[in-house]
C-alpha cells in the first residue's frame, strides 16, 4: 500500500512538472516539435531562429486566417499604423501592409497578383485588418507609458507602430520599435 502511494506521488510531481513546462510557453507537445521543426529549417542567422532558440514562442492560438495565409504561402503580413495619443488613441490607421513569402528576413512583398485578387475578393485582409487593430489598441499604451519619461505629460504625441501577424501560433512575433513624432512640423496626419 505504501508503495502505491509513493508511486502516486511521484506521477503527479513529474505531471506536475510537465504541465509547468507546457505552461511557460504555453505551447503543447506536438506545438513545440513544429517550433523546433520551423528553427531548424531557417537560416543560422535568422532572427526569428536566433529568437526561438533562446526560448522565443508564440502564444499557441491559432486563428482561422493563419490556414488561409498558408495555403497562400504568406509567412508574415506587415502592417504600418499611425497613431495619435491624446491621453487615449484618438486616431489609428492602418497606412501601410505586405504580404511576404518569408518569416524576417529580406523578402520582397509578395507580387502574385492572383493571389492578391483572391486576398481582396475574400474577407480575409478585413480580418487581418481586425486583429492587427485590436492588437494596436492595447500595445500603443504600453509604448506611450513606456516613452512617458523622454515625452513626459505631453498630451497629444502621434506615432507609428510596426506590427507583425504570422502563419503560425508557434512563433513569436517580432516587431520592430515604435516611432513617436517629437518634431515639429508634425505630420500631415497627426493633426
Amino acid at each position: 500500500m505504501k508503495r502505491k502511494i509513493n508511486l502516486l506521488f511521484i506521477f503527479i510531481l513529474v505531471f506536475a512538472g510537465i504541465n509547468q513546462v507546457r505552461a511557460q510557453n504555453g505551447l503543447n507537445d506536438e506545438q513545440e516539435a513544429r517550433a523546433k521543426k520551423i528553427m531548424q529549417s531557417l537560416d543560422k542567422y535568422s532572427k526569428l531562429r536566433i529568437s526561438l532558440e533562446n526560448g522565443g514562442r508564440g502564444d499557441g492560438i491559432r486563428y482561422a486566417w493563419m490556414d488561409e495565409l498558408q495555403k497562400l504561402g504568406i509567412k508574415r503580413v506587415s502592417f504600418t499604423i499611425n497613431f495619435v495619443w491624446n491621453n487615449k488613441i484618438t486616431k489609428l490607421d492602418i497606412v501601410e501592409i505586405g504580404y511576404y513569402s518569408q518569416y524576417y528576413d529580406v523578402d520582397d512583398p509578395k507580387g502574385d497578383t492572383e493571389k492578391f485578387k483572391r486576398i481582396l475578393s475574400s474577407d480575409l485582409e478585413d480580418r487581418l485588418k481586425s486583429e492587427i487593430i485590436t492588437r494596436a489598441k492595447k500595445s500603443i499604451p504600453y509604448v506611450i507609458e513606456n516613452n512617458s519619461e523622454i515625452y513626459g505629460k505631453k498630451k497629444k504625441i502621434c506615432g507609428t507602430e510596426y506590427m507583425n501577424l504570422l502563419d503560425d501560433e508557434v512563433l513569436p512575433i517580432l516587431n520592430p520599435p515604435s516611432f513617436l513624432y517629437e518634431v515639429k512640423p508634425k505630420p500631415n496626419w497627426c493633426n
